[in-house]
């Protein structure tokens, strides 16, 4: 698959807050009760003066990939705070909740676009309609018609695994980790859309890691997609990621985990797909499920 469009350096964040206003606002306790985010997410309000409260950086992108489930619109912030304060207002309606920096990606769907509701309006208006109350009610019945699905992606190494742990430089293992942390998100996006009833927390991350390590170095490695989760031999690392997905048998879905990455391991040695022909794969033979 190939990237379809794309856009870089600062003018991403320009182009962000252009189609979401509510991002020139500062996150704060409370934000989504105020009249002035209500009339902007609600209302469709747009403020005369886009005020640019992010740092930016040229190394920002915007990308549209290409999936077996469509287009997914990815963003690459390279600042952590731009990072942080978009996904306060994105995902958390501004509220300054804080974001652990074990988080360096996220899919926020249902991010509503009304440049999107206004310029079906003037297509509407110009055709010689006029009844936009009664359109509009039919338009926004459908989600698709006006809600966006984003990815957001940080800098950093992947998983907060430093690069001396890895067989790669810094630079070359931070220009890796945003390549894992771009296609582990759109792998929960392709799998939620295609095979929404395989959804399963500790599964999807595991599947997720590696179609993620699979583009970005060609091959899966057992003993680095362990060490994500916080897998190390036979032990495990207090304050791994597993222990976001796991509340309860702790040590079982410890031997869970390396089974299956152990079964990843096995399946992948030799595979010459692209990452999403094994994600779909995968999948499909219902690798990792409990039955």
């Amino acid at each position: 698959m190939r990237e379809t469009k794309r856009d870089q350096g600062t003018q991403v964040i320009r182009k962000l807050i252009s189609r979401y206003p509510q991002l020139t606002l500062e996150p704060a306790e409370g934000l989504k009760d105020t009249e002035e985010y209500r009339r902007i997410v609600r209302n469709g309000y747009r403020p005369e003066v886009l005020e640019c409260r992010f740092r930016t950086s040229e190394q920002d992108t915007c990308e549209e990939i290409a999936t077996p489930a469509g287009n997914a619109e990815t963003v690459y912030l390279s600042e952590r705070a731009d990072f942080e304060r978009a996904v306060r207002i994105l995902a958390y309606r501004g509220e300054n909740t804080p974001i652990p920096p074990s988080m360096g990606a996220v899919t926020i769907r249902g991010i509503v676009n009304w440049t999107k509701i206004q310029e079906h309006k003037k297509e509407y208006l110009t055709s010689g309609n006029l009844d936009w109350s009664a359109e509009f009610r039919r338009f926004t019945a459908v989600p698709e018609n006006y809600k966006d699905t984003l990815i957001l992606i940080s800098r950093g190494p992947y998983s907060g695994l430093p690069w001396q742990e890895t067989k790669w430089e810094e630079e070359e293992w931070v220009g890796r980790s945003k390549i894992i942390r771009t296609y582990h998100e759109l792998a929960h996006f392709v799998s939620g859309i295609l095979f929404p009833e395989h959804k399963e927390a500790l599964r999807d991350e595991v599947i997720a890691d590696c179609i993620g390590l699979y583009q970005a170095t060609g091959a899966y490695d057992g003993s680095l997609a362990g060490r994500f989760l916080g897998l190390e031999g036979s032990a495990y690392r207090k304050g791994g990621r597993l222990e976001n997905y796991v509340t309860e048998e702790f040590e079982k879905n410890c031997d869970r985990a390396e089974h299956l990455i152990a079964e990843l391991e096995n399946y992948c040695t030799g595979y010459s797909g692209s990452c999403f022909q094994l994600l779909e794969e995968l999948e499909r033979k219902r690798i990792g499920m409990e039955d």
